[in-house]
């Protein structure tokens, strides 16, 4: 038994200990001192570990024991020490100390520990010389000021006093340990009523399980804990808290529900102690380590087991039933903190949820582009569920195959060459069952295609419009390495509605836009149609026009705008007489300003359509010239014209120079480049001819592809002439025109395009 005191250091901060000083103001051992040290006419003391006085009683002031004892280096070191180091039941023992004389110590133990010795003496069994008592105060270390005398004892008087020694160690053991026990109460009491003012204010989950952690144990002088609950979707425990465990343990550490202490005391729903140097059958020791003393009780609410709470002693530590009674009640208390504490946090993540639910919703549906649309669900969808990995298949109809349109966390390889047939897989299962699936970590399925690797926890869910599926969204891999719950697939079928809403809203907005498109591009072919020359102008100049908007830092709705304008910048052409629109030769001045007039036309005509009123201006100033001064219909100038006319302008410029006329040939490519450059700053806009020319030098094949479309139209539209006027088809196909077409040398007064 060790009855050295516990180091300062290595106690709690809130465990009562036994302290000898907080003795020295109870008058019952002082009076039992005094009473005895007079019948037995000794000097006795009681001294701490470190040899501080604690009472004293000396019925001769001039007895050597007041000097002796009174140096506490020599009561530490020497009688202290020999004291401490024997067991408590074998005392009092005798003590040499030089000079022939003798003195008597015994233990005082509070509970198991020795907290302090009564000392008597020194004596000596005849009467001492004062050579002898000089000796002593040498050995000792101290000198005396005045006469001292010393005591002779028989053996029969030396029994009386370690009787005497005995009581007066029985009673201020019996008096420290009541103490103990009281400050013990005490900060039990303490402790309790802050767990209890801490879990009644604190909400949250971790700030609970911190507190509750912390006062265990501060309470119990402990060096290490943990605080495990259990996982709502399987039988085991992972640890939320602990102090005086590496971060790896902390991490790493699964406890199976049945398996070790902590997974018994989780099965059975009893507190269990382990007592210092005893080993249990349950434990996980390495071979030859010795058991500290620890206890595990269980966090139970409503009879139903959370979780457990483990605190581990020092080495000199052993805990009592009483210890493991009050960390129950501590538990106790806990476990229903804890509860609500889980409960607040699960409406807490509810109301983040739902909020982040709206937050998406109304960011997927004001946003109709639908790989916009798709990866934004997706970045949710990964950050609410804590997911590293996601992905959104796709159905495709026709092929019956679901294709990855957008992921995260997956390489490119397997993005752009995995196809799932309908179930084919798990994402193939759900596509063609369109139910939602949740996957445990390391629980195999039969529709599993990782074979050989550990299936990380997932969730697919699909996506269905109209109780048709069109396609799935997955996530899997959670950050903490957990698994997911019916929570986390209830939120992601919510997302996953909302975003197949959000899918189709984005496609039927694509159905509109091609439609709107293919009926803009249906009436510009038939204002073009009028003249074989000029088929397909309209979308020659709409692609050119995007192309140099791209460049120029336009994108999104003023793309299509430009795009709308450029299809539509000859509309008013409806309204200009065949004789003139395909007048083979020069036309008069009557004739020209009236062509001059197709632009206001076009306005008019635009003009009831709210949806085209932004590119009215685009068509109307589309023959306006840059700074020459002279176009048409208003002679606006430079940045007066709108950027948008301005590319329109270069376009069809471009277009009308590199197609063939009635009244001229084509030009070739450098032919019209070389006008772009010449005019450039005086027609046209500098910034937008250089743009169009580097486009033109980075893509040589696109300059190329405009002319071959242009002379297509040109041979579609004569082909269609031919027959319906005065030529013919021979047998080979050849188109046949009874005299050649007429050459005009000056296109001046002819508007381009």
């Amino acid at each position: 038994m060790d009855y050295l005191a516990v180091p300062q250091e290595a106690r709690g901060k809130g465990r009562a200990e036994a302290n000898l000083s907080d003795l020295a103001s109870r008058d019952v051992l002082a009076r039992l001192q005094e009473a005895l040290a007079r019948s037995l006419g000794v000097g006795l003391t009681v001294c701490d570990p470190d040899g501080t006085v604690v009472t004293q009683a000396i019925p001769d002031k001039s007895d050597l024991h007041g000097v002796v004892v009174s140096h506490r280096l020599f009561a530490a070191e020497v009688l202290m020490k020999a004291a401490l180091q024997e067991d408590a039941e074998d005392g009092p023992f005798r003590v040499r100390v030089g000079a022939g004389a003798s003195m008597l110590v015994q233990p005082v133990v509070a509970g198991e520990t020795a907290v302090g010795a009564v000392i008597a003496g020194p004596f000596w069994s005849r009467r001492a010389t004062p050579e002898q008592m000089s000796e002593l105060l040498q050995t000792v270390g101290v000198a005396s000021n005045g006469r001292v005398t010393a005591t002779a004892l028989s053996a029969r008087k030396v029994e009386a006093v370690r009787d005497g020694l005995l009581t007066v160690s029985l009673l201020a053991g019996q008096l420290c340990e009541e103490r103990l026990r009281a400050a013990h109460s005490i900060s039990t009491l303490t402790t309790l009523n802050r767990i209890g003012q801490t879990v009644n204010s604190a909400l949250g989950l971790e700030q609970v399980l911190e507190e509750v952690l912390d006062q265990a144990l501060t309470l119990f002088g402990a060096e290490s804990g943990s605080l495990m609950l259990k996982n709502e979707d399987a039988d085991e425990m992972r640890i939320l808290v602990a102090r005086g465990l590496s971060k790896e343990i902390v991490a790493a550490a699964r406890v199976k529900v049945g398996e070790g202490i902590s997974g018994m005391v989780a099965r059975e729903g009893q507190p269990k102690l382990l007592r210092r140097g005893v080993r249990e059958r349950d434990t996980k020791l390495k071979r030859g380590a010795v058991m500290q003393c620890a206890m595990c009780v269980p966090l139970k609410v409503r009879d139903e087991v959370i979780g457990v709470l483990n605190v581990k002693g020092g080495e000199s530590d052993d805990y009592s039933e009483q210890d493991l009674a009050v960390l129950s009640v501590m538990a106790s208390h806990a476990a229903n903190a804890i509860a609500n504490a889980q409960l607040y946090d699960r409406a807490k993540r509810r109301a983040t949820e739902m909020s982040a639910l709206f937050s998406i919703g109304t960011a997927i549906n004001s946003e109709l582009e639908r790989n916009q649309v798709l990866q934004t669900v997706l970045d949710h969808a990964t950050e609410l569920l804590n997911a590293r990995k996601g992905s959104i298949m796709l159905l495709e109809d026709e092929s019956d195959e679901m294709y990855i349109e957008v992921a995260t966390g997956l390489p490119e390889e397997i993005i752009s060459t995995v196809r799932l047939r309908l179930g084919e897989g798990i994402a193939g299962k759900v596509a063609m069952e369109g139910a939602p699936r949740l996957l445990l970590k390391g629980v195999e399925d039969e529709n599993t295609r990782s074979a050989g690797r550990e299936h990380q926890s997932a969730l697919c869910v699909p996506l269905v419009v109209r109780e048709h599926v069109i396609g799935v969204i997955n996530v899997s891999d959670r950050h903490d390495k957990g698994n997911f719950t019916e929570d986390d697939l209830n939120l992601l079928v919510m997302l996953a509605n909302e975003a197949a809403i959000a899918i189709e809203n984005a496609k039927l907005h694509h159905d509109l836009q091609e439609l709107f498109v293919s009926s803009i591009t249906a009436l510009a072919n038939a204002i073009d149609a009028r003249d074989p020359y000029t088929r397909g102008h309209s979308e020659r100049v709409a692609v050119y026009s995007v192309r140099i908007g791209e460049h120029m830092g336009l994108a999104g709705n003023d793309l299509d705008f430009l795009r709308y304008a450029a299809l539509l910048h000859d509309v008013g052409k409806i309204n200009i007489k065949d004789e003139i629109l395909n007048k083979p030769g020069r036309l008069t001045e009557d004739e020209f300003q009236m062509m001059k007039k197709h632009p206001e036309f076009g306005a008019a005509i635009m003009l009831p359509v709210k949806a085209f009123r932004k590119i009215i201006p685009f068509m109307f100033y589309h023959h306006e010239k840059y700074c020459a001064g002279g176009g048409y219909p208003q002679g606006l100038q430079g940045e007066e014209i709108p950027q948008e006319a301005r590319i329109i302008s270069v376009a069809d410029s471009y277009d009308a120079m590199t197609s063939h006329r009635p009244y001229r040939r084509a030009l070739s490519v450098n032919e019209a480049v070389a006008e772009l450059i010449r005019f450039a700053g005086t027609q046209f806009d500098p910034k937008v001819v250089d743009v169009f020319l580097q486009i033109l030098e980075e893509d040589p094949d696109f300059a190329q592809a405009g002319i071959e479309a242009s002379r297509r139209s040109e041979t579609e539209g004569w082909l269609q002439k031919t027959v319906d006027g005065a030529g013919f088809l021979t047998p080979g196909g050849n188109v046949l025109c009874p005299s050649p077409r007429p050459r005009v040398p000056s296109p001046t007064l002819r508007p381009s395009g």
